[in-house]
C-alpha cells in the first residue's frame, strides 16, 4: 500500500488529543460527608467498572474516527507489489480522440470538449511531478515524448479536430513506442478517451496490448440522424456551357433516428443552382437529382450543402466541374468509312470535329486536336502514326476502330506504336457483351450500374486479343474475350474496339451503349481529375505533367491555409502525397512559384466512416476488454472522469474511509446516550 498524499499522515498526531483528554480528567471533585459508606461499597465497585469500559469505548471510537479521517486525506492505494508505483514515478499515456465524430453533441456540449475535460481531470487527480503522454489522431511530434503535468495541460488546450483517423492498432503501437525500454510496463497507466465509433475505430484484430493497464473511457453522444453524401456523378460526364446537365447524388443516413425534410442545395462558384428535399430513414439511403445549367467555362468549384445541422463535418460535399466551350476532334477515316462516327459527332455543338482521309492529313490540324478517332489506318503510314503517338503522349485521347477490311497483321502493327497487346486471328462467331468495368474512368462517371432493360451489344466478328499488362478490359464478351480495351500512353489515353463499326461485324451502333461509350472515350483527354476525391484516397493524387509546370515549388491552397505536399515525378505522371498533412475537406488550388494553375482544382471530402454514427454499447465493450484484461468506463459527466478512473485504476478507498468516520461518530453518540 502507498499514499497519494503522504503529507496528510502528519494528521496522525491528532490522535494524541483524545488520548490526552482520556488520561487527564479536568473535572474537580467535591467532598460530601456521609454517615456510613459500608453499604455503598459494592455499588461503587460496580459503577467504576462500567465507567472504565465506557471511557475506553469512547476513546477507541474517537481514535478510529480520526484515523479514518486522516487516511481519507492521505488516499491509500493498494494492489499487487508489481503494480504499485511510488508517487512521482508514475506515467500516464492518454489518447484523446479528436476525429470528426467527436464534434457531435454530448450531455455537456461537444464530445471533443468533454474529452479534453476528462483528460484534464485525470491529470489534476495525479501528483504534480508525474509524467504524461498526449496522443491524438494527428500523431504530432510532441506525442513521442513525456510531458510534465503543466506541459500536458498546455498541450491539451491545443487539441483541435483532425481529418484523419488512426486504427486502434496504430494507437497502441504508438503508446508502446513511448514506453520502449521501460523495465515494467505495468508502471504506466494507458487511457483511451473516445466515443468508440465502430466504423472508425474497429477494436477487432489487435495484435499487441495484452497485459497492459488500459482504461477505455467512452463518451456518449446524443442520439441523432445524420445525413451525408455518399457519392455524386454527372450526366453527361463532361459539361458544356449553356447546356442542361444533371447531378445525381446518393445520400445516406448514418444516424440512429430518421431524418425528414433535409434540404440539399447545389452551389456552383458560390451561386445556387438547384434544390432538393429528402426524407431518409435511419440507416437507409436514397438517390436524388438536381438539374442545372452552367453559365461559364473553366474548372469551377461546386458544393452540395445539407442542412441537417447534426454533424458539421459532412454537411458539404466538394466537387469540381470542368466546363468546356468545345472539344477539337480529328476523325481520320479510310476511303470507305462507317457512317456512325460522323453521325455521332458531325452535328455536335460541343465536339468540333474535322474529318479527313488518313492518306491526306494536315499536320497543323492534327497537332491542335485534343481527341482523335482513327478508323482502319494503314500501318505503313509510319510518319502519321508517330505523329499521332506524340500527340497522345502530350495528352490527347485516341479511339481506334478497325476498318471493314482490317487484317490481324495490320491491326498488330498499328497497336505496336501504342505498345498494345498481342492481336490474334479473326473470330467469326456471334458473342454478346456480358461484363463492363464500371471502376474504369470511362464508365465510372457515366454509369453506376447497367439499367435492367438495357440491351448489350453483340460482336459478330472480332479479333482475338491478349491484353498488355497495362491494358484495362472495359468490355468483355460472354466467352471471356476482351472486346473494348483502354490504356494510358504518356499523358493521353488509347481506346481500342476489336470489331469494325459495320453491320456485318457488330450491332453496337444500334445499342444504347454506343453514344455514351464513344462520347466519353473522346473526352478522356487532358487527364481529367475525378469530380470529387475522398480524403482516404487522397494520400496519393495523380496528375499529368502537362497540367503542371515542371520547375518550381508546388503547393496546395484554400481560402485560409497552404500546404506543401511531397511531389514525385515518375515518367509522365506527377504524384502528390498528402500523408502527414493536416488537410481537411474543401477545394484546393495548385500553385507553382505562387502562380495558380487555373486548369486544375482538387475537391477533397471527408471519410464516410466518420459519418456512420454506430458505437460500441457497454456490453460489447465489456466483452471486448475482458478478453484483453483491460477496464472500461462510460462517462456522461466529463468532470468526474479523473476521479472515477483514478479510483478504478488504483483501488483508492477514501469514500469508504469517510463512511468509516461517520460510523465511528455514530458509535460515539450511541455510547454516550445508551451506556449510562
Amino acid at each position: 500500500m502507498n499514499f497519494a498524499n503522504p503529507a496528510a499522515l502528519w494528521g496522525l498526531f491528532a490522535l494524541l488529543v483524545p488520548i490526552a483528554v482520556h488520561l487527564f480528567s479536568f473535572r474537580t471533585s467535591k467532598r460530601v460527608l456521609f454517615s456510613n459508606l459500608s453499604l455503598l461499597t459494592e455499588i461503587k465497585q460496580e459503577s467504576s467498572k462500567r465507567r472504565l469500559l465506557k471511557e475506553r469505548l469512547l476513546l477507541l471510537s474517537r481514535l478510529l474516527a480520526l484515523l479514518c479521517l486522516v487516511f481519507a486525506f492521505a488516499q491509500p492505494r493498494w494492489g499487487n507489489a508489481s503494480e504499485i508505483v511510488s508517487p512521482g514515478s508514475r506515467y500516464h499515456s492518454l489518447f484523446v480522440d479528436n476525429s470528426p465524430s467527436m464534434l457531435l453533441e454530448g450531455s455537456e456540449g461537444l464530445l471533443i470538449e468533454q474529452a479534453r475535460e476528462a483528460a484534464r481531470a485525470i491529470a489534476l487527480a495525479a501528483s504534480p511531478n508525474e509524467r504524461f503522454q498526449l496522443l491524438t489522431h494527428d500523431f504530432a511530434p510532441q506525442s513521442q515524448r513525456w510531458l510534465s503535468r503543466d506541459g500536458f495541460l498546455a498541450a491539451l488546450e491545443e487539441v483541435r479536430p483532425a481529418f484523419v483517423s488512426r486504427l486502434p492498432q496504430e494507437i497502441i503501437d504508438r503508446q508502446l513506442d513511448a514506453v520502449h525500454g521501460f523495465a515494467d510496463k505495468k508502471a504506466v497507466q494507458f487511457y483511451w478517451i473516445s466515443d468508440f465509433q465502430k466504423s472508425a475505430m474497429p477494436l477487432e484484430g489487435l495484435e499487441r496490448g495484452a497485459d497492459l493497464n488500459v482504461q477505455l473511457v467512452q463518451l456518449i453522444p446524443e442520439e441523432a440522424g445524420n445525413v451525408y453524401v455518399d457519392t455524386a456523378w454527372l450526366e453527361p460526364p463532361l459539361l458544356r456551357k449553356g447546356e442542361k446537365a444533371r447531378l445525381l447524388f446518393r445520400l445516406k443516413n448514418g444516424g440512429r433516428t430518421d431524418a425528414n425534410g433535409v434540404l440539399v442545395q447545389l452551389r456552383l462558384s458560390e451561386v445556387q443552382k438547384g434544390l432538393a428535399n429528402v426524407d431518409i430513414a435511419a440507416g437507409a439511403s436514397v438517390v436524388d437529382t438536381i438539374d442545372f445549367t452552367p453559365d461559364q467555362t473553366g474548372v469551377l468549384p461546386a458544393t452540395l450543402e445539407l442542412d441537417d445541422r447534426v454533424f458539421p463535418f459532412d454537411d458539404r460535399w466538394y466537387m469540381q466541374f470542368k466546363v468546356e466551350s468545345e472539344l477539337p476532334l480529328v476523325y481520320l477515316r479510310p476511303e470507305k468509312a462507317s457512317p456512325f462516327i460522323k453521325a455521332l459527332f458531325a452535328k455536335d455543338d460541343f465536339v468540333a470535329m474535322q474529318e479527313m482521309p488518313a492518306v491526306r492529313v494536315d499536320l497543323n490540324v492534327l497537332q491542335s486536336a485534343r481527341a482523335l478517332v482513327l478508323e482502319g489506318v494503314d500501318a505503313s503510314a509510319s510518319g502519321l502514326l508517330e505523329s499521332i503517338k506524340a500527340q497522345v503522349e502530350a495528352g490527347a485521347s485516341l479511339v481506334y476502330i478497325p476498318g471493314e477490311n482490317e487484317t490481324a497483321g495490320n491491326l498488330q502493327q498499328v497497336l505496336s506504336y501504342f505498345t498494345g497487346g498481342q492481336v490474334g486471328e479473326l473470330v467469326e462467331e456471334a458473342m454478346a457483351v456480358r461484363k463492363l468495368d464500371f471502376n474504369d474512368k470511362l464508365f465510372q462517371e457515366t454509369f453506376s450500374r447497367l439499367p435492367e432493360q438495357m440491351l448489350l451489344p453483340t460482336a459478330k466478328k472480332y479479333f482475338s486479343y491478349k491484353p498488355h499488362p497495362a491494358d484495362r478490359v472495359l468490355m468483355e464478351l460472354a466467352n471471356g474475350a476482351p472486346w473494348l480495351i483502354r490504356r494510358e500512353l504518356g499523358n493521353g489515353n488509347v481506346v481500342v474496339l476489336l470489331s469494325a463499326l459495320q453491320p456485318s461485324w457488330t450491332d453496337m451502333p444500334q445499342q444504347a451503349l454506343f453514344v455514351p461509350t464513344f462520347d466519353r472515350a473522346v473526352q478522356l483527354s487532358g487527364g481529367l481529375l475525378p469530380t470529387s476525391i475522398r480524403l482516404r484516397d487522397a494520400l496519393q493524387i495523380e496528375l499529368r505533367t502537362s497540367d503542371v509546370p515542371k520547375d518550381g515549388v508546388l503547393s496546395l491552397h484554400n481560402e485560409q491555409n497552404s500546404w506543401l505536399p511531397e511531389v514525385r515525378r515518375i515518367g509522365n505522371r506527377l504524384l502528390l502525397f498528402l500523408t502527414g498533412n493536416k488537410i481537411g475537406p474543401g477545394h484546393y488550388q495548385i500553385q507553382v512559384n505562387n502562380q495558380t494553375i487555373s486548369n486544375v482544382l482538387l475537391a477533397l471530402n471527408g471519410d464516410e466512416t466518420e459519418s456512420q454514427l454506430n458505437y460500441y454499447d457497454s456490453k460489447e465493450l465489456a466483452a471486448w476488454v475482458t478478453q484483453w484484461g483491460w477496464q472500461q468506463q462510460q462517462v456522461t459527466t466529463a468532470s468526474l472522469a479523473g476521479k472515477m478512473l483514478d479510483a478504478a485504476s488504483h483501488g483508492t478507498a477514501w469514500k469508504w474511509l469517510l463512511l468509516g468516520v461517520l460510523v465511528f461518530l455514530l458509535t460515539e453518540t450511541f455510547i454516550l446516550k445508551f451506556l449510562r
